[in-house]
C-alpha cells in the first residue's frame, strides 16, 4: 500500500502564548492561509495551547496546533519536544520566532533534514542602550551555532543595527 503523499510543511515554532487574538495571532493566521493558497501545511508550535475563540481564529484547513512549552528556555525538554514535531512533520521549513537567538534548534532542524530555517529577531533593548560590537570569539561563536540558518529576520532598523 502506498503512503499518502503529504504536502510541503512549515513549521513555525512562536515563544508566545497565545492568549488573545492580538498581532502574533494575526501574522500567523495571515502566513498559514498564504502557505495554504500555495499547497503548504502550517504547523504553529505555541508555548502553550490557546484558548478557544484564539484556536477557532487559527483554525485553517491546512493548520496544526502543537504545543512546546518554555521554547525560549536552553532545556532539554524544548529540545525533545521540537525534535518530536519535526520527527512526526518532516518540515521543509521552520521559523523561529521568541526562542533565543542561540540555540540547538538551527542544528536539530537540519540534522531533520529541514531545508530553510529562519529566525526573526523581536529583541529590543533599553532606552539609552548603544550597540557595541561583540568580541571575535563571540562572534566566531555565534557563527557556528547559527551555521544551519538561511536568514535572520529583523523587525526593525533599530534591531538589524544592534
Amino acid at each position: 500500500m502506498a503512503e499518502e503523499l503529504q504536502p510541503p510543511t512549515a513549521v513555525s515554532v512562536l515563544g508566545i502564548e497565545p492568549m488573545r487574538i492580538g498581532n502574533g495571532e494575526h501574522s500567523v493566521r495571515e502566513l498559514s492561509l498564504q502557505l495554504g493558497r500555495s499547497g503548504w501545511r502550517s504547523v504553529l508550535c505555541f508555548a502553550s495551547a490557546p484558548p478557544e475563540p484564539v484556536r477557532e481564529f487559527l483554525s485553517l484547513p491546512n493548520v496544526v496546533i502543537e504545543v512546546i512549552p518554555n521554547s525560549w528556555e536552553l532545556a532539554w525538554q524544548p529540545v525533545s519536544d521540537l525534535r518530536r514535531i519535526l520527527s512526526r512533520y518532516r518540515p521543509r521549513t521552520l521559523h523561529l520566532q521568541f526562542t533565543g537567538f542561540l540555540g540547538p534548534y538551527p542544528w536539530l532542524a537540519k540534522l531533520y533534514g529541514v531545508e530553510r530555517i529562519f529566525h526573526t529577531d523581536h529583541t529590543s533593548h533599553p532606552d539609552g542602550y548603544t550597540p557595541a560590537r561583540a568580541p571575535l570569539w563571540k562572534r566566531m561563536a555565534a557563527r557556528i551555532i547559527n551555521a544551519p540558518l538561511t536568514k535572520v529576520i529583523c523587525v526593525s532598523d533599530y534591531g538589524y543595527r544592534s
